[in-house]
C-alpha cells in the first residue's frame, strides 16, 4: 500500500533531472493505491505533507535554527495531543475501521544524530510530553551508570568519607554543596550516613548485591527521589536496568564486590554497540513519542512523522593527505588518492558521494510517514548545502528568504491540498495538558463515630 503522504513527498522530487544524482538510481513516480478516504483528521491541517516555516527577518545560524525547529515541532506535537484529548485529532484504526484519538505512540521525530535527539527531547519534556530515543543507545553510557558506580565505590569502602561525599552528591540523594556541608557539620546526622554505608557493605558481603541495593533504595526513598526529577522515569528505568545487569553477573559469574566494581567501570569506558543486554529499555508501556535517526528508520513506518532538521548539512572538503573514493570513470570502483592532481579529483568525487547519500537519506525521511510528514524549513545558513534545498530551490544560487518562501508557497498551491505551509513565529510554548483518565479514583474511607 502506498500512502498519500508518499505521493506528497514525491512531489518534491519528481520532474528533477537525476534526483539521486547517479543515473543508475532512477526515480519512478507512483500513485496511491488505497482508496481516497480520510485516515487522519485534525483541526489545523489535513495535508499529507506539511511545511513549518520558521520565520526570521535575518539569516539564522545553525544553533539558533536547531532550537527554534525543535521548539516548533514540540509545540505542534503538544497541539496535536491536546486536540486528541478533545477527540479533535483522530486516526482511523485499521482493523476496526473506527476513529481513535491520536497518541504519542503514533508520532515519530527523525533526526540525524544524538545531539539533535537530545535537543528535541528537552523541548518535549518542557511541554510535558514523554518520549523515547529509539536505537542502540547503551545504558552504560547513561549518567545513571556513573551515578551507580560512584555509589558502589562508596559502599565498597565505608570508611572512606571522600567516596561517601561523592555518592551523596549524586541524584539519588540530591544534596548540593551547602547541604552536604551542613550534613557533615551535624555529627549525629553524618554518623547516620556513615552507618548506612557500613550496613550496605555488610549486606552485600553477607547476602549479595541485590539485597544491599534494595535496602539502599528503600532507606533513602530512591525511587521517589528520582521520579521527582525531570526525566525521572528514564533515570529510574536506567538505574533498575543496571542493577539487574549487575545481579546477573553476580549470579552467573559469581562476581564479588571487587569484580563488580571492575566490571561496571570497564563497561562504562568501553561501550559495545552490539550489546543487546545494555540497550536502553522503554520507561513504561505508555504511548511515547519516538525519536529515531533517519538511518535507523529505514524500512519502518509511522502514522505521523516530524522532520525538524532536514535543513542541516555537514558537507566540507576532505583535507586528508590520503583519500579513499569511488572513481566514476572506472565504473565506481574503489580508488585511493595520494597526491595531486588525484587528490583534487578525489575531493570532487567525495562531494558528489556525500550529496547522493544526503538525497537518499532525505527520501528515506520523506517516506516514513503513512498519513502526515511535517518538515521544518527556513532562512538558515546551513540549508544551502542540504539535499532538500537542492530539490525545493534548484534555481537559487544563494539563500533568499523571499524566494525560498515563495517557492514553497507555490509548491503547496499546485498540490491540490496534499501540501500545506504554516508560518511559525516566536510564541509562548504550547503545554500538553495530559491524557484525561477514565479510571476510578480510590481513597481511604472516612469513618464517623
Amino acid at each position: 500500500e502506498i500512502s498519500a503522504c508518499l505521493v506528497g513527498s514525491e512531489m518534491c522530487i519528481r520532474d528533477r533531472a537525476k534526483p539521486f544524482i547517479y543515473e543508475g538510481i532512477p526515480f519512478h513516480p507512483v500513485k496511491a493505491s488505497r482508496e481516497r478516504k480520510t485516515i487522519l483528521t485534525t483541526l489545523n491541517s489535513n495535508s499529507a505533507l506539511q511545511f513549518l516555516w520558521i520565520d526570521s527577518s535575518k539569516e539564522m545560524g545553525k544553533i539558533e535554527m536547531a532550537q527554534l525547529a525543535a521548539k516548533g515541532v514540540a509545540d505542534e506535537i503538544a497541539l496535536l495531543l491536546n486536540q486528541a484529548n478533545s477527540c479533535e485529532a483522530m486516526l482511523l484504526e485499521k482493523k476496526a475501521e473506527k476513529p481513535i484519538p491520536v497518541s504519542g505512540g503514533d508520532i515519530a521525530i527523525l533526526v540525524r544524530n544524538h545531539n539533535q535527539a537530545h535537543i528535541v527531547q528537552q523541548c518535549l519534556q518542557m511541554r510535558g510530553i514523554n518520549s523515547v530515543q529509539q536505537g542502540r543507545d547503551n545504558v552504560f553510557s547513561s549518567k545513571e551508570a556513573l551515578m551507580l558506580e560512584r555509589v558502589l565505590f562508596a559502599i565498597s569502602e565505608p570508611q572512606n568519607q571522600r567516596l561517601i561525599t561523592v555518592a551523596l552528591s549524586t541524584e539519588l540523594w540530591g544534596l548540593n554543596a551547602p547541604e552536604l556541608h551542613d550534613l557533615q557539620q551535624n555529627e549525629q546526622e553524618w554518623s547516620a550516613q556513615l552507618d548506612l554505608f557500613y550496613d550496605l557493605h555488610q549486606l552485600w558481603v553477607k547476602h549479595g548485591f541485590m539485597r544491599a541495593f534494595r535496602h539502599l533504595m528503600n532507606k533513602i526513598s530512591g525511587q521517589q527521589q528520582l521520579l521527582k526529577l525531570t526525566g525521572g522515569e528514564r533515570k529510574l528505568t536506567n538505574l533498575l536496568h543496571l542493577s539487574e545487569l549487575i545481579q546477573t553477573q553476580c549470579s552467573r559469574q559469581k562476581y564479588g564486590m571487587e569484580k563488580v566494581l571492575r566490571w561496571i567501570t570497564s563497561r562504562r569506558k568501553s561501550i559495545d554497540p552490539n550489546d543487546e543486554s545494555g540497550q536502553l529499555r522503554l520507561e513504561s508501556d505508555e504511548q511515547l513519542v519516538k525519536i529515531i535517526t533517519i538511518h535507523k528508520s529505514k524500512g519502518l513506518e509511522y502514522p505521523i512523522v516530524f522532520c525538524p532538521f532536514l535543513w542541516d548539512s555537514k558537507k566540507g572538503l576532505v583535507n586528508q593527505e590520503v583519500i579513499s573514493f569511488h572513481d566514476r570513470d572506472d565504473d565506481y570502483r574503489a580508488h585511493v588518492a595520494f597526491s595531486e592532481p588525484s587528490l583534487s579529483e578525489a575531493r570532487k568525487s567525495i562531494a558528489i558521494e556525500e550529496s547522493a547519500e544526503d538525497l537518499r537519506l532525505l527520501y528515506v525521511a520523506l517516506t516514513r510517514a503513512r498519513e502526515r510528514c511535517v518538515i521544518t524549513w527556513g532562512h538558515v545558513k546551513a540549508a544551502k548545502g542540504s539535499a532538500l534545498f537542492s530539490l525545493l530551490h534548484p534555481e537559487l544560487d544563494k539563500l533568499d528568504r523571499g524566494e525560498m518562501l515563495a517557492q514553497v508557497r507555490s509548491l503547496a498551491a499546485v498540490s491540490k491540498g496534499t501540501i500545506s505551509l504554516d508560518i511559525i513565529e516566536k510564541k509562548e510554548p504550547v503545554i500538553y495538558k495530559g491524557v484525561k483518565s477514565n479510571k476510578r479514583k480510590f481513597a481511604a474511607k472516612k469513618f464517623k463515630r
